[in-house]
């Protein structure tokens, strides 16, 4: 196995386990904004919303991890090619979806700060920039995944996909 495969295969194993360590840290020390929160909603919704945050984050760390174990899995042991490019599609996907809710999550801040107070615009952008473009692990998980999706298309990776595989 060329260095440029185990290192995609162990990165991959690195930031999915990254992900299960953060969604397990969110469900086990949330926040004070969402404790706040919660301590605001009455008593008989306060356990649905907390089973319905549980829910989410159990998914979503599910829906990216899977998939992205899987198939790196299959593209460093199996060698099947077209486990490497989905797993680069998967890349994609993943930055496509953070930049449409980045979007979507700019139009309502927009729309919310238009209609209720434009003078609060500022403070909206302020606290969308905050929250979601000035964490420093936004990028840095990006570029995990980036340099993962590098090093399974290097030139050192290119004969070991070329090898036709004969079992299955």
């Amino acid at each position: 196995m060329p260095t440029s495969i185990r290192l995609f295969w162990w990165i991959s194993v690195v930031i999915v386990t990254y992900w299960v360590a953060m969604a397990a840290w969110a469900l086990l020390f949330p926040d004070g904004q969402y404790l706040s929160f919660l301590a605001k909603l009455p008593a008989n919704l306060r356990d649905k919303v907390r089973d319905q945050r549980s829910y989410w984050i159990i998914k979503d760390t599910l829906v990216w991890g899977v998939p992205t174990l899987t198939l790196s899995w299959l593209a460093a042991f199996k060698q099947f090619n077209w486990a490497r490019w989905a797993f680069a599609g998967l890349f994609v996907l993943t930055m496509a979806v953070n930049l449409l809710m980045a979007n979507v999550l700019l139009q309502q801040l927009i729309g919310a700060a238009l209609l209720h107070d434009s003078s609060q615009l500022d403070y909206y952008f302020a606290n969308m920039a905050h929250q979601n473009w000035a964490d420093p692990w936004l990028y840095l998980n990006s570029a995990v995944l980036l340099t993962a999706t590098g090093l399974v298309f290097s030139r050192q990776a290119q004969p070991w996909f070329a090898k036709t595989n004969t079992e299955g």
